[in-house]
């Protein structure tokens, strides 16, 4: 499952595609006024339409920066290159910038590894699967 610390940076958007499961759960919990652990379940667009300039975007980059690695230390993928960076060289990062471009690094590795266990044949244009 995916972190509700990330799910609640997910912004709100229009042109999300229907079927968009991301949004579909966040909306669900939101409208169901779910508790994730012992607090509710809110997602920054919330807090953001009553007061614009309480979280900027890059607030929530800078969020995101340190949330996205709940996600990807419970990804344990043997042989993705580069190897993901241990908590402690992730909090030692000095930016923002360094902190999402190591995740991105990280996620390719992880796709590239997925991508080598789709048979061929079985791949849209763009590595997308059929």
């Amino acid at each position: 499952p995916l972190p509700s610390q990330l799910l609640a940076l997910l912004p709100k958007r229009y042109d999300w595609p229907r079927d968009f499961t991301l949004e579909n759960y966040a909306q669900s919990l939101l409208t169901s006024r779910s508790s994730i652990g012992q607090s509710p379940f809110v997602r920054l667009d919330v807090i953001t339409s009553s007061n614009p300039t309480s979280y900027s975007s890059m607030r929530r980059a800078q969020r995101l920066s340190y949330a996205i690695w709940l996600l990807l230390d419970g990804v344990a993928m043997t042989g993705a290159e580069p190897s993901p960076p241990t908590r402690y060289e992730v909090l030692e990062m000095r930016s923002i910038e360094q902190r999402l471009g190591t995740s991105k690094q990280v996620l390719e590795g992880i796709n590239e590894i997925l991508e080598k266990m789709i048979p061929p044949g079985n791949q849209k244009d763009g590595g997308e699967t059929q």
